[in-house]
């Protein structure tokens, strides 16, 4: 439709010539365009956009409640984990999450299905060591159990010091029981405590020394069997079936718990639809012979919190102790609403071009067109409306107006999507605890909570009054030329990278800034006004030629076989020199930390180039980065990093040159940082993974140590995500550089996340 016609249509004519077949082509000729752009707008849905894309969460999400009793949860503005989390597959949700702590440490784990688009159902885990509310920092680790049928509902318990965990394997047509051989991640099948059925939903209750289990069948059967011994066999319980055909309390919910001698039962409600609401169930008599139960309370959906707007059917609820609970709760956002958006918003962008296209058109349409509505014609007002069309279109001014009228619809739909990123962001602002929580009542009668569970603004704490101090964080950075742009390959100017480099020293901020003696003009210059908060570090080119540089000089001298396979133009591939300056970037943040110049109790570093100049130029004189913005994302026990790749199954299982020679990039180095503690133990293992890289002849940029850090102790890292627009409109961004854009550049969006 956007070709000119004085360049279509005498094409078209010459192929298909006039009359009523050249009709006939032109008509299919535009109802072909208009097929594929249909077809390409579903094909980007499907293939681009998963549902985890474009900052959308999937058609389940999981958040952590916290309340004084499994009754009483404040449900958290954002989830925990989502199926953006997941990395090492493509998941579509995450659902039916399970608790339990570990019994030789602080950490907890959280055991849930991942629906994996390709294979259907697994079972992964996520950990915190950190409990705090709604600021709880949730890691995602990895997919613990996949099998050749669906697995979902991983109830898991600790019995006789192992533990123990029964999936939903209705497939499989049997219930199974599966043991921790090296807790979380490996597992092994025990036994089936059920067969020759397909059990749903299962749950396990040791209740005075009787292991109870209810089960459903579909339509809404509930089942009750016991057994003396978890690894004897379960038998029918007198009372069972508890229900026959009951669609509202047959099917389990999460686990059963004890509160204050009343046992609780949660029972997933799908008179409606599939795990509409939450049905409370209080079990008044549980015994080998005698069972009872009746519905007490209803758990909701939230409506003004959208990743949980239109069902919950799961909750975990676990005892902290001081009177707080905490419990983990799957929510579903408005069925496919970003999808059904999405969708429509294509049909209707293709039917107004096609009206316009149309109402427009010199002949008001061909002859073809007029017999097909010619019932339309025929009308009185037919007439009114289509022989003015004939005899105005004709004149020029007409046809700049459609012009006109099609750009502005076009650029009316690029805005209103350019306008949705902001509403698809999968981090928030508004997520600051509910001021009614019990937590945070605790915290403000000043009474004390238990060890395991720390503040809701635990960073705060930590900080104490630097929160409101100019220097609360210290930014190192640093610029060097290295010959990038003679160097042929991947080159960039100098003056480039120190444009980037003044629109970074621009900010208000705390800088440690490394340079050769020939910048250190350029960085008083651009920090003029800031001297009082600029330490610069000078390093001349022997600096670099440490124990290192003669391995980094070899490998590029004598390249082992793949090391030149993927982009050999790269600078890490051709300059020693570049390799050098980057592995000194923790060295320097390191330093900051021992000589802390500004007293300071956060150390980021920078690189002097970031973002590239897309958005720190609209940032000159701003205080960055936000502390307030930025307490939200880290916590004393993690180092912050920017997670740039996906994460493959079994990663850390291959060898390190494999990923050096396919240059896979986890982690973005361009910004990392957070507490000293956690910076510094990264510091040693970082040189600890480098050495070892390069002892074994092993060397990619400055990312690569960062994955061996991650397989070396992944719980000592924080991966934030950054956002993912379409991808039209990323180019559209690229372009315009604007600040919703800016916000979803996958490497930089720190810039955005953390602006005043």
């Amino acid at each position: 439709f956007a070709l000119p016609k004085q360049m279509v249509r005498p094409r078209l004519k010459l192929l298909v010539g006039e009359g009523k077949f050249g009709d006939i082509a032109r008509i299919s000729a535009r109802i072909l365009l208009c097929s594929c752009a249909a077809v390409a707008a579903l094909a980007l849905e499907a293939l681009v956009m998963h549902p985890c894309q474009f900052g959308r969460l999937g058609q389940w999400s999981i958040g952590v409640a916290f309340g004084s009793s499994p009754l009483e949860l404040d449900i958290p503005r954002q989830p925990a984990l989502s199926c953006l989390d997941v990395t090492d597959c493509l998941a579509g949700f995450v659902a039916d999450p399970f608790l339990i702590k570990s019994h030789n440490s602080s950490r907890w784990f959280m055991f849930f299905e991942v629906m994996n688009v390709r294979s259907g159902g697994d079972i992964a885990v996520a950990y915190t060591d950190i409990l705090a509310g709604p600021h709880s920092f949730w890691s995602y680790h990895q997919i613990v159990l996949d099998e050749p049928f669906h697995l979902s509902y991983p109830f898991v318990f600790f019995h006789h010091g192992e533990y123990y965990m029964v999936p939903e394997s209705y497939e499989a047509n049997s219930l199974r029981l599966y043991r921790a051989t090296h807790f979380p991640t490996q597992w092994e099948y025990v036994k089936p405590l059920l067969e020759n059925n397909e059990y749903i939903d299962s749950t396990l209750l040791l209740h005075e020394g009787i292991w109870y289990l209810w089960t459903f069948l579909v339509p809404g059967r509930m089942e009750l069997y016991l057994s003396e011994d978890l690894m004897g066999k379960f038998v029918p319980h007198p009372r069972s079936p508890i229900y026959k055909n009951n669609a509202a309390l047959a099917r389990n919910g999460g686990r059963p718990v004890d509160w204050n001698g009343t046992l609780l039962r949660f029972a997933q409600d799908c008179t409606g639809i599939y795990g509409e609401r939450l049905r409370v169930v209080h079990v008044e008599t549980l015994t080998s012979q005698h069972y009872q139960e009746t519905e007490i309370d209803v758990i909701n959906p939230v409506r003004h919190y959208p990743w949980i707007s239109d069902r919950v059917h799961h909750l975990d609820p676990h005892y902290l102790g001081g009177g707080v609970w905490m419990a983990t709760i799957d929510g579903n956002h408005t069925r496919h609403r970003d999808l059904t958006v999405f969708v429509w918003g294509m049909v209707f962008i293709l039917l107004g071009t096609l009206v316009l296209d149309v109402v427009i058109a010199r002949q008001c349409y061909s002859r073809l067109a007029l017999r097909a509505v010619a019932t339309i014609q025929s009308k009185h007002w037919g007439r009114q409306l289509c022989e003015p069309l004939r005899e105005r279109a004709s004149h020029a001014p007409i046809a700049k107006v459609k012009q006109i009228v099609f750009k502005v619809l076009l650029m009316t739909v690029c805005a209103a999507m350019l306008a949705s990123l902001s509403y698809f962001q999968f981090y928030s602002d508004d997520s600051a605890p509910h001021p009614h929580s019990p937590v945070a009542l605790a915290l403000a009668r000043g009474e004390a909570l238990p060890p395991a569970v720390a503040p809701p603004d635990k960073v705060a704490q930590v900080i104490g009054d630097d929160l409101d101090r100019r220097c609360s964080v210290t930014l190192v950075t640093g610029l060097f030329d290295i010959g990038r742009e003679s160097a042929g390959g991947e080159s960039r100017k100098w003056s480039t990278y120190l444009g980037y480099f003044e629109q970074v020293l621009s900010i208000d901020a705390c800088f440690v800034v490394h340079v050769s003696a020939q910048e250190v003009d350029f960085v008083n210059r651009h920090r003029a006004g800031k001297s009082d908060i600029t330490s610069i570090v000078i390093h001349d080119t022997d600096y670099f030629h440490d124990h290192r540089w003669d391995k980094i000089q070899g490998l590029l001298d004598n390249p082992p076989p793949g090391f030149l396979s993927v982009r050999p133009g790269r600078p890490e591939k051709k300059l020693a020199m570049y390799n050098a300056v980057t592995y000194y970037k923790i060295e320097w943040v390191n330093n900051a930390i021992d000589s802390n110049p500004f007293n300071s109790s956060l150390f980021f570093w920078i690189d002097g180039g970031y973002g590239h100049g897309m958005y720190f130029d609209k940032l000159r004189g701003a205080r960055w980065p936000d502390i307030q913005k930025l307490s939200r994302w880290i916590n004393p026990t993690q180092v912050f990093a920017i997670k740039v790749g996906p994460w493959e199954h079994g990663e850390c299982s291959k060898p390190l040159k494999e990923s050096a020679d396919a240059h896979r990039v986890i982690f973005a180095s361009g910004f990392f940082g957070g507490f000293p503690g956690p910076v510094k133990e990264a510091h040693k293992l970082y040189y600890e993974s480098l050495d070892d890289e390069l002892a074994n002849h092993v060397m990619d940029d400055d990312q690569l140590p960062w994955l061996d850090l991650w397989c070396r102790k992944p719980e000592l890292m924080h991966p934030a995500v950054c956002p993912t627009p379409l991808v039209p409109f990323a180019l559209y961004c690229h372009v315009v550089g604007q600040q919703p854009c800016m916000t979803h550049r996958r490497y930089n969006c720190p810039v955005m996340m953390f602006a005043p």
